[in-house]
């Protein structure tokens, strides 16, 4: 890996994420070859009885250096945070390590312990460390069946806590949306190699042996970029990504809103299936607010966000699937759901199509309505 100049007292970090284990550890190793000057700091945890395990562990090119169980709590994902800091500080004192990658727990939310790093090196309370780049780990025979699957993380064993109830799909889009790059392992295989095309384009690499470390070690990790990545308001189909044999994207951007009712009728028709969607979408009896929309493998989550963020209104999907028929459908499905010019010119809509969801429609488009 070689080739990058820093100070005595600077470790550049490189965090590597995943929802595979061995994917995960398959990369970690893999820098570690013949570089003297670099470490991993792995976490990993056991859920039990809402109990969380975590363990922490410095890795040199010698094998282990140090095992340390955490103390239990309710929470994995906590308790890594609580004891970050504080370790890589350590090991920066130490002036052991050029580079160090941190590897953190199987499933945990990558986009978060980025920005609490970001923080504490802006701040002062981590020096000497530069937050190189976040890299996110995939099994490439498996990810097509994880991203549009049903399981959810408690059921692999993977939750963070006892409230964890994320599904694997969820997991895993986020953590290839926030990351600077997404390294395959395993065999080639399709569709898993095109749908990591598509959904991450020229940010995606087949292999970890097709990286330069110098580049990767000697970058910086841009949050602000990579929150918008992850951000709904901000979607945007992934750079080369085009139609395969094996994957498929649409780009579904209109500037007309959907009618709640018929929303509310198709929303299996336009959620379930193996493909991922995500956007946000126009409500004509809520203006003012974008419903947020993640969908994945039949698990759909649906919220509001405050504001359109000085933009106009608009609806937005973009879906990645792997079913030839699926990509008419759908299509065919969002196009019904969107309002005609004579509904948005003389409906009155019901309050009560997505409130369930949504919660109640807010007080000025109330009043708008009645107008």
């Amino acid at each position: 890996m070689g080739g990058i100049e820093t100070g005595a007292s600077t470790m550049r970090l490189v965090v590597l994420a995943a929802i595979d284990l061995a994917a995960r550890d398959a990369v970690a190793g893999g820098w570690l070859l013949g570089d003297d000057s670099a470490a991993v700091l792995q976490y990993n945890h056991v859920l039990h009885d809402s109990v969380a395990r975590v363990t922490r562990r410095l890795i040199g090119t010698g094998g282990i250096i140090y095992l340390d169980e955490l103390d239990e709590g309710d929470c994995a994902c906590c308790r890594v945070r609580e004891d970050l800091i504080g370790t890589l500080q350590h090991l920066v004192d130490q002036g052991n390590w050029e580079r160090a990658v941190l590897s953190l727990p199987v499933g945990a939310p990558v986009g978060s312990l980025a920005a609490q790093l970001d923080t504490a090196i802006a701040d002062g309370s981590l020096t000497g460390v530069v937050l190189s780049s976040v890299v996110v780990a995939v099994d490439r025979p498996g990810v097509a069946d994880d991203l549009f699957g049903d399981d959810l993380l408690d059921e692999r064993g993977l939750a963070m806590s006892s409230h964890d109830r994320r599904a694997v799909g969820e997991a895993l889009g986020e953590l290839i949306d926030y990351a600077d790059l997404v390294i395959g392992t395993g065999e080639a295989a399709d569709p898993g190699d095109a749908v990591l095309r598509q959904l991450a384009g020229s940010r995606y690499q087949p292999e970890w042996t097709m990286v330069e470390g110098a580049a990767l070690f000697g970058a910086r990790h841009d949050v602000a970029a990579a929150g918008r990545r992850i951000d709904p308001l901000h979607v945007t189909l992934a750079d080369h990504a085009q139609h395969e044999s094996a994957a498929w994207s649409l780009d579904l951007h209109v500037a007309a809103p959907v009618h709640p009712g018929r929303l509310l009728e198709r929303l299996e028709d336009l959620a379930l299936g193996r493909f991922r969607s995500r956007g946000y979408l126009w409500l004509p009896n809520r203006p003012d607010t974008p419903c947020v929309w993640d969908g994945g493998g039949g698990q759909l989550s649906i919220g509001s966000l405050p504001g359109w963020q000085e933009r106009a209104p608009s609806c937005r999907l973009i879906i990645t699937g792997v079913e030839p028929g699926e990509r008419e459908r759908v299509r065919a499905t969002f196009a019904d759901v969107l309002c005609t010019p004579e509904e948005i010119a003389t409906s009155r809509w019901s309050e009560d199509d997505l409130a369930p969801w949504l919660g109640p429609v807010p007080q000025r488009a109330k009043t708008d309505q009645a107008d």
